[in-house]
């Protein structure tokens, strides 16, 4: 089952476009998370290859959440209502950006 919100275009201030789905933080904490340490140990006792459990757990990620998401609790979501995007990446300044919504839930 989908869990994607809708789909949003960023347009960063070096022009820069990057197109992300909207996911619940609830799910990226709950789930995400979980799964990718899943994962993790999985490839750790596999010498760092994968092996058909970790695929399929990947395969089942991306078919949830597709490969490129942000959260509603990300300083990208609130770049969609303020136009400016803050993060600790940008030594804490404000930069414009605009996120538009271009698709609704999938």
């Amino acid at each position: 089952m989908k869990k994607i919100l809708g789909s949003y275009r960023i347009i960063y201030d070096n022009n820069v476009v990057q197109t992300l789905d909207l996911i619940r933080h609830e799910d990226y904490t709950d789930i995400i998370k979980v799964k990718e340490a899943e994962i993790y140990n999985i490839q750790k006792e596999n010498k760092w290859k994968d092996n058909d459990t970790s695929k399929q757990i990947k395969a089942k990620l991306n078919d949830m959440f597709g490969c490129n998401y942000f959260t509603n609790k990300s300083p990208l979501y609130d770049a969609y209502f303020t136009g400016f995007l803050y993060c600790d990446y940008f030594e804490k300044k404000y930069k414009n950006c605009v996120v538009k919504k271009i698709d609704d839930s999938i």
